[in-house]
């Protein structure tokens, strides 16, 4: 049920007719470190664009972040994957601050690398929302800074043990193609 109410959302998001201004596509670094638990870090781009989004303000994404790239390097740390879709919000800018609601949906997956563990719940569907804002710069780099919370988590019996509530993450991103619509 839930994921079919995420979906739903994501819809409505993409689908609503106020005519999105500028059309770009940011390529970057994730950085994301869940509370009481790892970082992890990866990579994520966002994509605007008036001809198919047609909500003001709108963006959707692709990030792809893990533990291999933070608290597992050299460390007996679990690694963990997460792969998430997402569409983010814009609205009230103001002097050097944009803040703004991302929707996240997407897919977990911990490898515990032993047997023994098999009997633990290590995969999850991924259903979070986070608040944050983008930081202007006046050039191509864009700073994203969100609190995050993530609905479906686990504790090991019945989902991924590893999968905790509440994280923060810092987005680095390039717009590699930028342009304003009149």
């Amino acid at each position: 049920m839930i994921k079919k109410n995420a979906l739903i959302i994501i819809f409505i998001l993409i689908y609503m007719n106020l005519n999105a201004k500028e059309e770009s596509l940011s390529l970057g670094l994730r950085f994301q470190k869940s509370v009481g638990l790892y970082y992890e870090n990866g990579l994520t781009f966002q994509y605007s664009n008036p001809d198919y989004l047609y909500f003001n303000d709108l963006e959707v994404g692709f990030s792809y972040f893990s533990s291999r790239f933070g608290s597992a390097i050299s460390s007996n740390a679990i690694s963990q994957d997460n792969f998430i879709f997402n569409a983010t919000y814009s609205y009230l800018p103001f002097w050097y601050f944009e803040p703004n609601l991302k929707v996240n949906l997407g897919y977990f997956y911990a490898d515990y690398e032993s047997d023994i563990f098999d009997v633990l719940d290590n995969k999850s569907f991924l259903f979070s929302l986070e608040f944050g804002t983008f930081i202007i710069t006046n050039s191509p780099l864009r700073i994203d800074i969100s609190m995050g919370y993530n609905l479906i988590t686990g504790d090991g019996m019945s989902g991924a043990g590893t999968l905790y509530p509440v994280f923060y993450q810092l987005g680095i991103t390039w717009e590699i193609f930028h342009e304003v619509r009149k």
